[in-house]
């Protein structure tokens, strides 16, 4: 069930355990997995990868570390300082991780960056959410953050002990998106927290409505709708002035 291409491979028959050494190769059914070193223990099901490794899974994801230890299947395991490479260009790196079969991965002191080319000249990411844990729950395709800090060239800029939103694979989905803050003479210091509601896929709703200070709730909604030869859109604004 295993394909093993290594430098050199010893094979303890007591204690059936296998050892890879040099450049190792391992091939189990979709799973990919490169190191320096590999054990194999035959009694536990269990591999054990040192050194530079590498570990791509079906779903197109590319897992780093120094050290892991899988089961025989390559669905669980951990792993210490490990750079998890994403779709869409998403990096997340952690201090430990640990996978389970159900397609739960859980980072423990982790960061998240979704641009590869947006680095300080000290190679700090421009942007970075850096949380106490992060978990990604493939069967959801869903990213849950506790204890999360929005950095911003190394800067820490925002604070929430605890928020979610969906993967990279994720291209469209109901739910709040980032709030956006305003200012006018007429109104004030407003705040909008728009609302994303896919009705179906080709057609959406946008409600967007803004509490501000000197005036009454500005309410913004917008209609979008995909046809087989082209798309249009209706957008309508409507405010409850207190001081017209």
């Amino acid at each position: 069930r295993v394909d093993v291409v290594a430098d050199r491979l010893t094979y303890d028959a007591n204690a059936k355990i296998a050892t890879a050494t040099g450049t190792v190769h391992i091939t189990y059914g979709p799973y990919t997995l490169t190191a320096t070193n590999v054990v194999y223990d035959m009694a536990r099901n269990r591999f054990k990868a040192n050194g530079s490794v590498v570990l791509r899974e079906p779903n197109g994801n590319i897992v780093e570390a120094d050290m892991a230890d899988l089961d025989d299947k390559f669905k669980e395991g951990f792993a210490n300082h490990v750079k998890a490479l994403l779709t869409n260009d998403v990096t997340i790196t952690s201090r430990y991780a640990r996978r389970y079969e159900n397609g739960i991965t859980v980072f423990e002191q982790a960061s998240y960056t979704a641009c590869k080319t947006c680095v300080t000249e000290g190679g700090t990411p421009v942007w970075q959410i850096v949380a106490r844990e992060t978990t990604h729950d493939e069967a959801t395709r869903t990213l849950y953050y506790r204890d999360a800090k929005l950095e911003i060239g190394g800067v820490p800029v925002a604070y929430t002990p605890y928020f979610s939103y969906p993967d990279p694979s994720v291209k469209r989905r109901s739910g709040f998106l980032i709030p956006g803050l305003h200012y006018g003479n007429d109104y004030g210091f407003g705040i909008s927290t728009p609302y994303f509601w896919a009705l179906a896929p080709n057609a959406d709703l946008t409600i967007a409505p803004r509490f501000m200070t000197e005036q009454g709730v500005l309410g913004d909604v917008e209609w979008r709708h995909r046809l087989a030869n082209g798309i249009y859109s209706v957008r309508g604004y409507g405010i409850y002035e207190l001081d017209p």
